[in-house]
């Protein structure tokens, strides 16, 4: 049994240190299980939602740039 401990937090740290590389490029960590760690992040700019609001405006109630904001959630699966 500690040698299955020792196991999981080598693998822990291993996957924390990969983490970390991702945090530094505007990833968060949304959920840590037993097994894995699950990160997000968004691409949607500032500049990308003006633009949407510009060509679409008012008259589609701002859907699309509601919709862009969704599209631009990417989430990965870091395995421990």
């Amino acid at each position: 049994m500690d040698n299955f401990n020792t196991h999981n937090e080598a693998a822990r740290r291993k996957a924390l240190e990969e983490i970390k590389m991702y945090q530094a490029n505007g990833w968060e960590i949304l959920d840590e299980t037993s097994t894995y760690f699950l990160i997000t992040r968004n691409k949607a700019s500032g500049v990308g939602h003006i633009l949407i609001s510009l060509f679409f405006g008012w008259w589609l109630l701002l859907i699309p740039n509601v919709i862009y904001y969704y599209i631009s959630k990417e989430k990965k699966k870091i395995m421990k």
